[in-house]
């Protein structure tokens, strides 16, 4: 065997070691896990927290809010209509924050985000939005935004549409160039849309009546990405593709 060969694998025998060691002291390591929310339980209210799925997981002002899909879902007695919960503490029960109507099966996407109030936005200050968009049978589709001071989910109107649509990711981009800060909306039939903050408007967004890019045929938004002041955006169904957005001339 090879001097180089030896030295590889003495290298990668430490390093494995030196990393089992890290975990045996890792807080990760020591960590338990206990059930914080189970679906079909009731919160304090008395409302049930229903739910086949729990699609995400979002920190906002100092809560752990979750989005909850009924898709799947087979006892006749549940309403097929998705949910907001909330968790106000760790040692806190979930509740329903939010109930949706029937004709929205699965939250496609929540996010939280922040206008800073620089570049070109008209805000005083840093405003942060919880953003909600639940799938639709028909008709308009929706991206709600929690009023904080209230507890309200207000809506805001992406478009109209006369069959099934899903809103599977929204996206937060600052452009380096011109400082504007914008949301962005991935619909299956509608496209990606953005939206400005605007205090006046339905749900504080101002939303283009023209996407900035048609969903390819056959394919849904699924995620969004912001990676050193250029912004991503991932349509995927059958098939993956990532596409880059720019200012024209960059």
């Amino acid at each position: 065997m090879s001097t180089s060969r030896l030295l590889f694998i003495a290298i990668t025998t430490l390093l494995a070691a030196a990393l089992a060691r890290g975990a045996e002291t890792s807080v990760l390591a020591r960590l338990s896990f206990q059930a914080s929310m189970q679906a079909g339980a009731r919160d304090t209210n008395g409302q049930v927290m229903a739910g086949t799925e729990v699609m995400h997981l979002v920190p906002h002002q100092g809560r752990l809010y979750a989005g909850n899909s009924l898709w799947m879902e087979k006892d006749p007695d549940v309403p097929k209509a998705c949910q907001v919960l909330v968790l106000d503490a760790p040692t806190n029960q979930w509740r329903v924050d939010h109930q949706f109507t029937r004709r929205c099966l699965r939250l496609g996407s929540l996010k939280s985000v922040t206008f800073s109030g620089g570049g070109q936005s008209k805000a005083a200050g840093a405003v942060t939005l919880l953003l909600a968009a639940p799938d639709v049978l028909r008709g308009p589709v929706n991206v709600f935004c929690r009023d904080d001071a209230t507890g309200q989910w207000v809506p805001s109107v992406l478009g109209v549409v006369t069959n099934y649509t899903s809103t599977r990711a929204l996206g937060f981009h600052r452009d380096r160039v011109t400082g504007r800060e914008q949301v962005f909306a991935g619909c299956d039939k509608l496209g990606v849309l953005a939206g400005v903050l605007d205090a006046t408007a339905p749900g504080r967004l101002r939303w283009a009546t023209a996407p900035e890019m048609l969903t390819p045929a056959g394919e849904r938004v699924m995620g969004f990405c912001d990676c050193n002041g250029t912004f991503y955006c991932v349509p995927s169904h059958n098939t993956a593709w990532i596409y880059r957005g720019e200012l024209p001339g960059q």
